[in-house]
């Protein structure tokens, strides 16, 4: 088993190494071999590992681990290389390594026309290594390297087609964002490495909680959290996910909908014991995460770009993620990442199918009636989209109503009773939102009639067999996902199989509500999703309803706000840009150029060439002239000596 885990890792190094120094002699199928083989194979060892796993005797924690070499080893800081699955790393390899198969097989037919075929994947494959490094990372420490090394691939993926100076810019502008929350976990990362003493396994962390004074836990979580909010993109660190729709679609399936953006989650999930004792932290995560969730539904009610939807759409359900994070229900949270790894992965990758249909057309506006031109899109997009709505029984009708069942029930016993009135709040609004702008997208996209270039329509480029298989299997997990995590009892399995990783969590939260309330709100929050879906079909069932166009006539400005994303970007590019480059053209034409090159450098030179100017006059080759020199010389000291 310890051979097998390593090798889950591994393998798509092996493929990204194969393919990035031979790629370019192989033929389409040996890269397929590589790229893909090597992810399938990863998966089918986690399902052996899974089951393995899953059939350990006793209750409680189950660890499979396994240690490469000694990475750091100075004095009393010792950092292994290690990986180690349990059941919370076990689900999320799950999802990273079947999501990521599903994904590598669509890309054959969507990048099958790319000249650059065989370096992405190779830095696909690259992407793979990292995020199985940073899921199965034994120690924070290993976590970090996978964390960091998602964030490269991200950027390389973004700017895949960098010759674009657009596409390229969006690649540095995600690597930038990264890096100021990536500099949040480092410093909480080095007060951990303090408060242990030299390590960062987890239970070493877990272990020092108790002799740590209260603000100290607080200022590293919240540190921590800052890492959270640049990887997985919330508010103010979302910026740079709309813009990573520059990249090729099944990128932003893999990278920025089912996995990379999830690691935030993922790592506060992991360090639960830490974040359960700081509810002033926590508080922070839930208000965040709300406000993130209906801000960024809020602005994907009028966009037109279908991936800057659906970008908008990810930073929202992140958001509820986070929500549920805050209030304490981490398994609640872990359960939406994997529903949310189905539907939104399955939209993506039918919108990629709609855009590759298309040839490039992104604009939701002039699309329309396709229902009939790509029947297996078009069926696939709609389970995932009444997914995301939240419509029983579709897997984010579970997933998204335990969210809010414990925003208004479940709270930390030394928190803030007013919070789970504003979560509940925030998620009903964000699912209302979500429920409308997601049935829009839809609509534009399949019904009412083509309003596009009709030169596109009459030369559809349909979608190969191996992007219909993804979306085929994508749109049954969007339809079926959410049934492992049914209330109550034995039904929820998900929750059974995560409650032993969050046990130690569990007596310092309590519930507000009896177990009746729940079904209550799940009829609440059902017939807010219907009504959702119900205004949206109405205005847009014909293609551009009269509804929609009255209230942009009416809200004018409202209207021009929301599409222009509250004008963020250019408030950003006010505050943080402009101040930036002109203290860098300062840099560059006072210090650089006058100080440095001007004084430093060549005031140096030429105070060197003045003295050795003077000097030179004296060095004639002349021995009369020397000669007077040296008595003169003698004169001086002999005056100098008797004086």
């Amino acid at each position: 088993m310890d051979t097998a885990l390593a090798l889950v890792v591994l393998l798509p190094l092996m493929g990204a190494i194969m393919n990035g120094l031979f790629g370019r002699f192989f033929s389409r199928r040996v890269v397929n071999f590589f790229a893909i083989g090597s992810v399938l194979v990863s998966f089918l060892l986690t399902i052996g590992l899974f089951l393995s796993l899953r059939s350990a005797p006793g209750e409680g924690v189950h660890t499979i681990s396994t240690t490469l070499f000694t990475w750091i080893h100075i004095g009393s800081l010792h950092i292994p290389a290690s990986f180690q699955m349990d059941q919370l790393s076990a689900v999320m390899t799950l999802i990273v390594t079947g999501v990521g198969f599903l994904i590598h097989v669509y890309s054959t037919g969507y990048m099958s026309d790319d000249p650059s075929y065989s370096r992405y994947f190779c830095y696909l494959n690259l992407f793979m290594f990292s995020m199985l490094i940073l899921v199965l990372g034994g120690n924070l420490a290993v976590l970090f390297v996978g964390w960091e090394g998602v964030g490269l691939c991200s950027y390389l993926l973004i700017g895949f087609w960098f010759s674009d100076e657009a596409k390229a810019a969006a690649g540095q502008k995600a690597f930038v964002t990264n890096r100021v929350g990536d500099l949040g976990f480092l410093i909480g990362m080095l007060m951990l490495l303090q408060m242990t003493q030299g390590s960062l396994d987890f239970d070493a962390i877990e272990n020092s909680i108790g002799l740590k004074q209260q603000d100290t836990l607080n200022f590293v979580t919240l540190m921590l959290f800052v890492g959270a909010m640049g990887k997985s993109a919330q508010i103010p660190l979302y910026i740079w996910l709309p813009d990573a729709m520059a990249g090729p679609t099944p990128v932003s399936a893999l990278i920025h909908a089912a996995t990379m953006v999830t690691a935030g989650v993922y790592m506060v999930a992991r360090l639960s014991f830490m974040f359960a004792v700081t509810p002033l932290t926590l508080a922070v995560i839930a208000i965040v995460g709300g406000l993130t969730a209906i801000f960024a539904a809020s602005i994907a009610l009028t966009q037109r770009d279908i991936k800057k939807v659906l970008a908008y759409s990810t930073v929202s359900q992140l958001g509820f993620m986070f929500l549920a994070l805050g209030v304490g229900a981490f398994s609640t949270a872990i359960f939406h990442l994997t529903t949310h790894a189905f539907f939104k992965a399955c939209l993506f990758l039918g919108a990629g199918a709609v855009i590759h249909a298309l040839h490039g057309e992104q604009d939701g506006f002039k699309m329309g009636g396709l229902k009939k031109h790509l029947p297996v899109t078009r069926w696939t997009f709609l389970l995932a989209t009444l997914a995301i709505a939240g419509l029983p029984p579709l897997a984010g009708f579970f997933s998204k109503d335990e969210i809010l069942w414990n925003a208004l029930s479940h709270h930390h016993v030394q928190g803030y009773p007013m919070l789970q009135q504003v979560a509940l709040i925030l998620g009903m609004v964000a699912a209302l939102f979500t429920a409308f702008y997601m049935m829009r997208l839809y609509l534009l996209i399949f019904h009412g009639s083509y309003r596009g270039d009709d030169h596109a329509l009459e030369h559809l480029h349909k979608p190969s067999n191996g992007m219909k298989f993804a979306l085929i299997i994508l749109g049954v997990l969007s339809l079926c996902g959410g049934f492992m995590g049914i209330p109550h009892g034995d039904l929820n399995i998900f929750a059974a199989w995560l409650a032993p990783m969050f046990s130690e969590t569990t007596s310092l939260f309590k519930r507000t509500h009896p177990h009746s309330v729940e079904y209550a709100l799940m009829a609440v929050s059902t017939g807010v999703a219907l009504v959702g879906v119900g205004i949206a079909y109405i205005s847009y069932k014909d293609g551009v309803g009269n509804l929609p166009k009255s209230l942009g006539q009416r809200l004018p400005g409202v209207h021009a706000l929301l599409l222009q994303a509250y004008k963020v970007d250019a408030l950003l590019d006010l505050l943080i840009k402009r101040p930036f480059r002109g203290f860098a053209r300062f840099c560059h034409r006072v210090i650089d150029a006058i100080l440095i090159d001007g004084v430093i450098v060549t005031g140096t030179a030429r105070v060197v060439a003045g003295f050795g100017a003077v000097f030179r006059r004296i060095q004639t080759g002349d021995v009369q002239h020397y000669a007077l020199l040296i008595v003169l010389g003698m004169t001086t000291l002999l005056y100098l000596a008797f004086i």
